[in-house]
């Protein structure tokens, strides 16, 4: 990559060089993006409600304004990402691609939060030296991780 035009951040633009061009080509070989960052996660729905009070509880996220038929935890602008809740007609299927890891600070008070709430367990742990992964489920089934790390970060 060329270098920077502007040092990277929220609202800076670069300009990098594209693949298989030279340095000092034509200006053709360069083009110009601004970094995103991740603002909201969507998770598709049957129920936005019934999800919108479960991860609101479980992440202490009060619900907003949004669409007619979504539902939406936190603001825009707020230092943790937004949820929307989508709803769409079909019931998930298969493994979800992309999940959530929550953490806590005790997995087991973790795991019985998310049960009251209404989710459920997989089945699925993980033991690491640097903590431990539990597979858990929304109550629609949409895997996310609880994870307890031991120590400071590092």
């Amino acid at each position: 990559m060329n270098a920077d035009v502007a040092p990277a951040g929220r609202g800076k633009r670069l300009a990098v060089q594209r693949p298989g061009c030279r340095p000092g080509t034509p200006a053709v070989c360069e083009y110009s993006f601004v970094p995103g960052f991740v603002s909201a996660i969507t998770i598709d729905c049957l129920d936005p409600g019934r999800l919108a009070a479960f991860w609101g509880a479980l992440l202490g996220r009060p619900e907003s304004p949004s669409l007619p038929g979504w539902r939406q935890l936190g603001r825009r602008g707020e230092a943790a990402p937004r949820i929307n809740l989508q709803p769409v007609p079909e019931p998930k299927r298969g493994k979800a691609r992309i999940h959530l890891d929550v953490t806590v600070d005790d997995i087991e008070e973790g795991v019985g939060s998310v049960l009251r709430l209404g989710g459920h367990a997989t089945g699925e742990r993980h033991d690491y030296d640097e903590g431990v992964v539990v597979v858990m489920a929304d109550p629609e089934g949409n895997e996310f991780c609880l994870v307890q790390y031991y120590g400071p970060p590092g």
